[in-house]
Formats: C-alpha cells, structure tokens, sequence
C-alpha cells in the first residue's frame, strides 16, 4: 500500500510536515513552481503538479493562464484517490473555491498552494456532505468579499490604518482558518517570515480576532440554514 503522507493535520491549523522534512522530490517540486511563478513573463499563469501521496514521483504537469487544467492523467490519480496537487497561487492569496471543490473530490486529495513569498497553504476535505454547497459552492466568494469590508471597517473604526490585511491575500487565510474551526475543512498553513509578521501585526490591533469571529458566524449561519431547509 502506496505511503501517505499528508500535510493536513486531523485536527489543528499546523503543519504536520515541517518545511525541512519534505522528501527531495517536494523540494525539487516546490523550487520549480516558485521559479515559475517569479518569472515575469507567468504573470497571472500557474503550474500544477501532481505527485503521488508519498512524495516520491510526478504523475502529471500542466499550466495555464489563473488557473491550471486539470489533466486526464490527474484525474485518473485522483479517482484512484492517490493524488495531491501542487501549484502557485499569483494572487498571494490561500486556497480557493475551486481549490476547496476539487480537494472535496476524495478523502485523498491535497491541495497545496505556494506564494512568490514562499507561504504554504495546504487543504483537504474528508468528505462532501450537502451542507458544504451552501459555504463552499454557494457563498464562499462572497463570504470571503464581505470579510474584506468588514476588516476595513475595523481598520477604520480603529484608526489602524497601516495595519489592514491585503484584501487578495491573507483575508483567504482568515476564512479558511474559520472553515476548519467549524470542521468544514482540514486546512493548514505555513506562512513566510513575511507573511507571519503581516498576521502579528493585525492580531496585535484585533484584526484576526475580528475576522474569525465574523467567518465563523457566516459560516455556522449558512450550515444552518442548509439544515434548516433540508427539513421543510
């Protein structure tokens, strides 16, 4: 039976594998998506790559402009559920909608997404129940454009303006740190020195605290509703 090694913990926001116990292969891998993704002439281009579960071999690559195609080879690796897919997200931003719904197409696929600053965000779902249409499907873009509005109105309300999160960057993280909290998702991240003191700085002033009490609230709203509605 075929190792797996996943970067999704079965509970907590944590990597299970830190940076320096990736097999070579994930480190060749890594090195060459974030080498495409500062090449100025990918700008708005992903790579993907698919690699099986244990980290030792590439089944298939693929680029493509915002958004890199899913191959018939990949497909078969993940029906076959021995699939995780690696790939460069130019907007900075953490794993996304259609990250998450592909993630949802087994229990045995990961989704990693790396940033030009290095930060790692990693996702897999254990199942897809009905309700998670009604936060992954149905409102998840506007979940994560409304948390904008409302960490800029705290930005405001505080006079904290140098502090505010990067609307198409951490914002994702504060949404699916929140998808996890209410076990919509298995998430994880490893964030760039960077990034990890953009994230202090806004704790500091509340942001954080704000921006998960807010997501987490939608989002039990919309579960709720979905169950709700399941019944009439």
């Amino acid at each position: 039976m075929e190792v797996q090694r996943w970067f999704t913990p079965e509970q907590g926001n944590d990597l299970v594998i830190g940076s320096e116990d990736f097999t070579d292969v994930e480190k060749a891998l890594l090195a060459d998506i974030l080498a495409y993704a500062r090449d100025p002439s990918n700008t708005d281009r992903e790579l993907m790559h698919c690699l099986d579960t244990a980290g030792t071999y590439v089944i298939d690559t693929s680029v493509g402009y915002k958004s890199a195609e899913v191959t018939d080879k990949m497909r078969s690796a993940i029906e076959a559920g021995c699939a995780r897919m690696w790939h460069n997200h130019p907007s900075r931003g953490s794993i996304s909608d259609s990250d998450w719904i592909l993630a949802g197409c087994t229990e045995r696929t990961e989704i990693l997404a790396v940033t030009v600053s290095e930060t790692i965000y990693v996702g897999r779902m254990m199942e897809w129940p009905d309700a998670f249409d009604a936060v992954l499907r149905e409102n998840f873009r506007r979940l994560a454009s409304d948390l904008d509005n409302v960490l800029q109105q705290h930005t405001l309300t505080k006079e904290t303006f140098n502090e505010r999160l990067d609307s198409a960057h951490l914002d994702g993280h504060l949404l699916n740190l929140s998808l996890a909290y209410c076990g919509v998702v298995r998430y994880a991240a490893l964030l760039s020195s960077e990034d990890a003191k953009a994230m202090a700085d806004a704790d500091r002033v509340g942001l954080v605290a704000e921006g998960r009490r807010w997501a987490t609230q939608q989002i039990r709203d919309a579960l709720a509703r979905h169950s709700a509605a399941s019944f009439e």
